[in-house]
This record gives C-alpha cells, sequence and structure tokens, in this order.
C-alpha cells in the first residue's frame, strides 16, 4: 500500500517519527494524511502507526490529555493487548501523565509496560520499565517502594542483564538511601555512578548528585558545604538552561540558608523567581517557593506578607489537586466511551461475519 506522494506507509510513518521532536506540528499533519489514506486502503497496521506517531506529537506540543485520548484509541482499535506496539502505547502513557503530573495513573502504564515486557521474553525493556517504576516513585517521594525496585534491577544487573545507562540505576538507589537515611551507602552509589561514562558526562546527573550531597551535608551539620552543592547545582543548571532545575536548586539553597543562615537575598530571589510565568516552572516548584517566602516574611517580621503567600500556597495546592481530578475523570470517562464503541464495533462486525455465513449457506444449499 502507498501514501501520500508514493512511499509506503512504512516509509511515510517512519520519516513522521524522525521530525516529531524537531517539528511535532508538521508532523501531526503529516500524520492525519497518512492515517486517512491508511484508513481508504483499510490498512489496520498503518493506521495504528500514525496515531501512535500523533500521539506522541501531542506529547511534544504539550497537548497531553489530548495525546492520551490518542494512546487509548489506538489500544483499544487497533494494537493487540500483549504486543511490543502496546508496550510503546504505555510508555507514551507515560509520558503525557508524568508531564501532566498524574504519577498513579504513569505508575500503572509502567506496570503494564513490564508485564508485556516480562510476558514475551524482552528483558532490557522489562528492566527499563522497572528502572523507571523506581524513578516514579522517587518523584512520589516513596522511598521504600523505589527502593524495592531498584533492588530487584541491580540483582537482574549483577546477575548478567544489561542495562544502556547503569549509571542511571546507581544515581537512583543513591538517592533512595539519602532520603533513607542512609549517607554512606549513598554516598558509595554516587561514587560508583561517577565512574560510569554516561553519568560522568551528563549534566543533568551532576546536578542531581550535588542537590543529593547537599542534603546528605545538611543532615549531617554541614551548612557551608551544603550550601556551596547546592550553589553548585544551580549554576550548572543556569548554565545549560534548564529552569524547571536551576529554581530547584535555588529553593534548595534557600532551605539550607534558612537552617545555618544568614538568608541573605533569599527574600529577593524568591521574588524574582515568582515573578517568573507559570510554565517557567512546575507548580509544585512555585507553591514551595511561596511557602519559603512566607517562611523568610515571618522571621522578618512581616505577617502580612507570610500570611498572604501562605494562602496563595494552599489556594495553588487545592487548584492542583482539582485539575488532577477532573483531567482523571476525562481520561476515565474517555476510555468507558471508547470501550462503549469498541464492544459495539466488535458486536457490527460478528454480525456482519454471521451474516456471510449464513449467506455462504444458503449459496450452498441452492447449488
Amino acid at each position: 500500500m502507498s501514501a501520500t506522494g508514493g512511499n509506503s506507509f512504512e516509509t511515510q510513518n517512519h520519516l513522521i517519527w524522525e521530525r516529531i521532536s524537531s517539528d511535532p506540528g508538521e508532523a501531526l499533519e503529516m500524520a492525519d494524511r497518512v492515517y486517512t489514506e491508511a484508513e481508504k486502503c483499510q490498512d489496520r497496521a498503518a493506521m495504528s502507526t500514525a496515531i501512535f506517531n500523533r500521539a506522541w506529537a501531542l506529547v511534544y506540543l504539550g497537548r497531553n490529555q489530548e495525546a492520551i485520548r490518542q494512546f487509548n484509541h489506538d489500544l483499544a482499535f487497533f494494537t493487540e493487548p500483549d504486543s511490543e506496539h502496546a508496550a510503546w502505547v504505555y510508555n507514551g502513557m507515560v509520558a503525557a501523565f508524568s508531564n501532566l503530573g498524574i504519577l498513579d495513573e504513569a505508575l500503572d502504564c509502567l506496570a503494564k509496560v513490564h508485564e508485556i515486557n516480562e510476558k514475551t521474553g524482552r528483558r532490557q525493556p522489562s528492566l527499563i520499565a522497572r528502572l523507571n517504576t523506581g524513578w516514579m516513585n522517587i518523584e512520589l517521594e516513596q522511598w521504600d517502594k523505589a527502593l524495592e525496585h531498584l533492588r530487584a534491577v541491580e540483582a537482574a544487573v549483577s546477575a548478567g542483564d544489561q542495562l544502556p545507562d547503569p549509571g542511571n540505576l546507581l544515581e537512583a538507589i543513591g538517592i533512595c538511601l539519602v532520603h533513607l537515611n542512609r549517607y554512606e551507602d549513598a554516598e558509595d552509589y554516587f561514587r560508583l555512578a561517577d565512574l560510569c561514562p554516561q553519568s560522568s558526562h551528563d549534566e543533568l546527573y551532576q546536578v542531581s548528585v550535588a542537590l543529593n550531597r547537599s542534603i546528605i551535608l545538611e543532615q549531617t551539620g554541614q551548612g557551608a558545604a551544603a550550601m556551596a552543592q547546592a550553589g553548585s547545582a544551580m549554576a550548572k543548571a543556569t548554565a545549560i538552561g534548564n529552569q524547571p532545575l536551576a529554581t530547584k536548586s535555588l529553593l534548595r539553597l534557600i532551605e539550607i540558608r534558612l537552617v545555618f543562615g544568614p538568608v541573605g537575598d533569599s527574600r529577593a530571589l524568591l521574588d524574582e523567581t515568582l515573578a517568573m510565568d507559570d510554565t517557567a516552572y512546575p507548580q509544585g516548584e512555585r507553591i514551595k517557593a511561596l511557602i519559603l517566602r512566607s517562611t523568610l516574611a515571618e522571621q522578618a517580621g512581616d505577617l502580612t506578607a507570610a500570611l498572604r503567600d501562605l494562602k496563595e500556597a494552599r489556594r495553588r495546592e487545592a487548584r492542583l489537586a482539582q485539575d488532577r481530578a477532573t483531567i482523571k475523570l476525562e481520561v476515565l470517562n474517555g476510555r468507558l466511551a471508547l470501550e462503549k464503541e469498541r464492544r459495539a464495533h466488535e458486536a457490527a462486525r460478528f454480525r456482519t461475519q454471521d451474516l456471510e455465513l449464513l449467506n455462504n449457506n444458503l449459496e450452498w444449499v441452492n447449488r
């Protein structure tokens, strides 16, 4: 079968996949055209891939709710439940749910990715799904659960399985151990991760480890060293243009200053940070910044400003929880509608098959 321009659907879909990260808007238009042409030819495989590409283009465009609807549509009508493609679809949904901050749904999708890859014997993708489950639990601050998954991956690697980036596993285990107050063990894992080529050249890794080392130093009473680590993380994140990480590092620095002092220009820095547009960094960090500024205002005796920031933080927390609940409800309603449509579609197909069988029997009797 051919798509627009004489290229096969497979070639066209491959071109779209390569275009998604650089120009998601154009990739979206291309995926729509391929889907329309494939539908005319009733090429279900090409239709499924076009929808998959369309969903990923929507993720890159920040339209995550639409992306989830597309991924679900792909699963409901085109994708075999335990196929490799189904695992890819669930991985896409992990990204979309994570972007929306709905991490429990992201975890459910990761569990499906792991289950499918285990059933089909795809060992490395299965391990990566388990590793990502550990990272997701770290995001949720469920340190024991995270460590359980990460230890399982560590055991598999020790038994001979391979990971493309072993430093990523070592870093994750180290982070869990930091938050479980096992500081010496955490440092051992960070030192091992430092020796991995991917980690040693990865600036995001360097920022992450600096932030976690600042926790160790703070908890062991080394305030100046802790501030130096947080400051180093902020400088690195700023240098590579990662505003969310730079903001996270700044908030870490101010947290340490509140314990060890002096607070210096912390309030002015928070004023600058909170003056940024809401899209500049996650809402969770903005809420944290408001709480920190409220604490600084209270320490300075400005109770009116302290109360104002605290109320704003609580209002944003409530709004964030409400937004996530609304999105989850929309996703669930969308899935129910798709399931209803799928059942109706299957029933119509079975009726058609029964009629065809009946007609064939009548023809045979007539002959």
